[in-house]
């Protein structure tokens, strides 16, 4: 509903509040994330995982916060580039789930090639959402169709109408 360009404008202040909780959302979930993963690590699981956690927290607060600034600004196509970004770095952590679990990689060599999942998705989340906002910039800019040049020996159509 937020990406959606008919329904942001129908609803907007629907949005609007949907972005406040959102944004929210964010500064909570990021840190609470992390610790969740920092307290897996007390338990015996990997630190790397717990630095993985953190620069994905980051990053999501940091576009998030980004955006925020943004649109506070009245600067609407920054605000939607950002918060482009900041969904693209919210679903690492269903990508990660995803991933390992339909590929079945979650039990090559007891777990070993999970923190290789972990880094791909959080490096490729914002180069995947650069390449939306790349592609849907090229679609929004496309050239007119060009038209047919006029033949070079024929009378201009003012001419002909006004019987010169």
């Amino acid at each position: 509903m937020q990406f959606s360009d008919r329904l942001r404008r129908r609803f907007t202040k629907l949005h609007r509040v949907v972005g406040r909780f959102y944004v929210a959302g964010v500064f909570v979930a990021a840190p609470l994330g992390f610790y969740i993963q920092y307290f897996n690590e007390r338990a015996g699981g990997a630190r790397s995982f717990s630095v993985a956690a953190a620069v994905d927290a980051i990053l999501w607060i940091v576009t998030t916060a980004i955006a925020f600034a943004f649109i506070l600004k009245g600067k609407v196509q920054q605000h939607r580039q950002w918060m482009t970004r900041s969904f693209a770095v919210a679903i690492v952590f269903l990508e990660v789930r995803v991933v390992l679990g339909v590929t079945g990689l979650e039990k090559v060599n007891g777990g070993a090639f999970d923190e290789t999942v972990v880094w791909a998705c959080v490096a490729f989340s914002l180069l995947f959402a650069d390449v939306v906002l790349q592609w849907q910039e090229l679609r929004s800019k496309r050239p007119a169709p060009a038209r047919a040049p006029a033949a070079t020996g024929a009378p201009a159509a003012s001419a002909v109408l006004a019987g010169d």
